[in-house]
């Protein structure tokens, strides 16, 4: 009799081992679905956030590119208003050379005249007076 409870142990033994067993094994799958639950998970917030920063990234370029176009055309611009600025100034300087001119040939003119005047009798200035 001692041996059939023996032997109703071991087989009870063998058969508790085959449920702790079965269930380490259902507890290691459920363990491992979880993982790759985790890890799907994981992978997917990894692509969004990485399509995320490849988005402001190229967004930023973009910025860039057009801040630095803006700034290209901004100088380009300011080197035409400084030919501009010298076209006016050599302008400038013409319109005081012939300004200057035109006094000088009336200042030479009246003076002329006052010469000629001067030689005239005065019998004839005062004839035209």
């Amino acid at each position: 009799m001692k041996r059939i409870l023996i032997s109703l142990s071991d087989s009870e033994k063998e058969q508790k081992e085959e449920k702790i067993l079965k269930w380490l094994e259902e507890e290691s799958i459920q363990t491992e679905v979880l993982e790759e639950y985790v890890q799907n998970q994981t992978d997917e917030k990894v692509k969004k956030t990485s399509k995320k920063m490849r988005l402001v990234a190229v967004v930023s370029l973009g910025v860039i590119l057009i801040l630095g176009g803006l700034a290209f055309f901004q100088m380009l611009e300011t080197d035409k208003q400084k030919e501009l600025l010298k076209e006016s100034q050599k302008e400038s300087k013409l319109h005081r050379q012939v300004v200057q001119q035109l006094q000088d040939s009336i200042i030479a003119r009246e003076m002329r005249h006052k010469a000629v005047i001067n030689q005239l009798p005065d019998s004839v200035v005062n004839d035209e007076q």
